[in-house]
């Protein structure tokens, strides 16, 4: 006689194979620790990202609201900026002194 959560994590596998792993892990982990992504700094970030958006699939079976989905989401964002508060922010400057740059350029160019 097989468990009723294995028969349930093989349904699982025979219906959405390709994304049962991330099924199984939301149905297994209630708050995800983005902590040990943090020794490559922001870089896994986008992976994250993407990763919440591909689990987006699996709502039906974790049997959860979008609010409480959205919530593990924001999480984990939130575990990255607080864990890496320094290299959030300076990505964030960067890229306005970038903009801001580009945009002095631009209206130089149209002085000549």
């Amino acid at each position: 006689h097989i468990p009723s959560s294995f028969q349930q994590y093989l349904e699982l596998n025979r219906q959405n194979q390709y994304d049962a792993p991330i099924c199984k892990i939301l149905m297994s982990h209630s708050n995800l620790d983005m902590t040990p992504l943090f020794q490559c700094n922001l870089k896994l970030l986008p992976f994250v990202l993407a990763w919440f958006e591909r689990a987006r699939s699996c709502r039906d079976y974790v049997e959860e609201s979008i609010t409480k989905f959205e919530r593990r989401e924001l999480s984990a964002l939130y575990q990255f900026i607080h864990g890496l508060p320094l290299l959030a922010a300076s990505g964030f400057y960067k890229h306005m002194s970038t903009d801001a740059h580009s945009k002095k350029r631009k209206f130089d160019q149209c002085d000549k």
